[in-house]
């Protein structure tokens, strides 16, 4: 229903509320994927009951540095958005401010060097930069279908127009 009103491959920037998401533990990059995967497991298993885990994504968040410097698989930590009037038990909130949002579909890995490029071709165009980390959220993945092909991936990142650096 809702997925097949989402822009696909279309840069979109707009004010955002503040978030409220579940974070996991930071990871490091000492840690092995097999760690990574334990890692995930039990943030997942923190956050969601076992009849809520199809209704709710989780993503990743990669750091702002990483993502500049094209290290695309540093995953730095978990999240899970919270949604409903319930969220005083979160531990975190993604900042509200300027954010610019791209949905992509497929999975990130084979598309995160061209999704990469097109924000930065965009944020160069529009005198912006990135402020913030990033965070991918797959709206459409393995739970839903077993075409990789049909996945929907979203990627935000907080922005702000250059100018606005003197302002402040």
């Amino acid at each position: 229903g809702q997925l097949k009103q989402i822009p696909i491959n279309i840069i979109e920037v707009s004010f955002q509320e503040a978030l409220p998401i579940q974070l996991s533990p930071r990871l490091t990059k000492k840690m092995s994927p097999r760690e990574h995967v334990k890692m995930f497991t039990e943030h997942n298993q923190a956050v969601f009951s076992r009849t809520a885990f199809r209704d709710f994504a989780t993503g990743w968040i990669i750091s702002r540095q990483d993502f500049l410097q094209k290290k695309f698989n540093q995953t730095q930590q978990f999240f899970t958005p919270q949604a409903g009037p319930d969220t005083t038990a979160c531990c975190s909130l993604r900042p509200a401010g300027l954010y610019l949002r791209i949905h992509f579909l497929g999975t990130y890995y084979e598309h995160i060097q061209s999704i990469h490029q097109k924000i930065m071709d965009y944020l160069s165009r529009n005198q912006m930069e990135i402020i913030g980390d990033i965070y991918d959220l797959p709206l459409k993945n393995h739970w839903q279908t077993n075409d990789t092909r049909t996945y929907i991936n979203q990627l935000s990142l907080q922005v702000r127009y250059r100018s606005e650096k003197n302002d402040s």
